[in-house]
């Protein structure tokens, strides 16, 4: 729970002081804090799709018969 709200309540802190002392341009802070944005949207979409397909190749090579099916699916 503490990482939590550390993740949820002090990183968006951070980032804003971060991006108020390091730019001065309203428009530069704008860019880098939708940078850092995008960023963590594709760590967080990234990280289910690189577990469904560890499990997928696990579960294939474990059972021979079921490889022919999650090819032809995949």
């Amino acid at each position: 729970m503490v990482v939590v709200a550390m993740l949820n309540v002090f990183f968006p802190i951070a980032a804003i002081v971060a991006t108020r002392s390091a730019f001065e341009d309203e428009k530069m802070r704008s860019q880098s804090i939708g940078f850092i944005s995008a960023g963590l949207n594709i760590i967080m979409y990234g990280s289910p799709l690189s577990a469904m397909v560890s499990f997928i190749l696990n579960f294939t090579s474990s059972v021979k018969t079921q490889k022919h099916y999650f090819i032809a699916f995949w």
